[in-house]
């Protein structure tokens, strides 16, 4: 599988991956080593934004879904779908209220991210 985005959490100790297999990965750069592995894509993950303080992971890709990962229950919830490939999310500094997406369609969408993990599927 092909790495295709990181995102280094704010402390400097762990990384996230989006993969070309569908998944999220969550590293100890202490370690170099994966700890976690989360299957919440249909098709290859293209860009990763990790919230450490609040631990989560949103996450976009080709199959034009943008997910929410929540690492402690490992519980992810669809946030909102694309009708094209996502190739990079962005947000402001802080807690994550707004996302930007682009996507392969040359258009940048914001998306208000809702508060809490209300629902999900175990990743």
């Amino acid at each position: 599988d092909n790495v295709r985005a990181l995102a280094v959490g704010a402390s400097g100790g762990v990384c996230v991956s989006g993969s070309s297999d569908n998944t999220l990965r969550l590293w100890d750069l202490s370690m170099q080593r994966c700890v976690q592995t989360f299957a919440v894509h249909t098709d290859s993950v293209w860009d990763v934004q990790f919230d450490e303080a609040h631990g989560a992971i949103y996450s976009g890709g080709r199959d034009g879904c943008v997910y929410r990962t929540h690492v402690a229950t490992k519980l992810s919830e669809l946030l909102f779908m694309e009708q094209h490939p996502v190739t990079s999310l962005a947000s402001a500094e802080g807690e994550i209220k707004k996302l930007w997406v682009s996507t392969t369609a040359s258009a940048i969408n914001e998306w208000l991210v809702p508060d809490a993990l209300d629902a999900g599927k175990e990743a």
